[in-house]
């Protein structure tokens, strides 16, 4: 281990293998998170425009004559 207060060149490679490791993982959680945030911007843009178009279509059916007598004077 250490030898005189100085790490041995053992101990520097173990860590720096570590670091490695332990960056290695924070990048694939970052990529992780990043994939999961657009996916949910997409589900919520896609659950609005859904909600719009329902919104639309009920209008759309309000406004429109439900009898033929309606109808024939419009």
């Amino acid at each position: 281990m250490l030898t005189d207060g100085f790490p041995s060149y053992s101990d520097i490679l173990l860590l720096n293998r570590t670091a490695v490791h332990l960056v290695a993982r924070l990048i694939k959680a970052a990529q992780f998170w990043k994939i999961r945030e657009k996916k949910k911007e997409k589900e919520k843009k896609e659950k609005e425009k859904k909600e719009k178009e329902k919104k639309e279509k009920k209008e759309k059916k309000e406004k429109t004559p439900t009898n033929r007598r309606e109808r024939e004077i419009t």
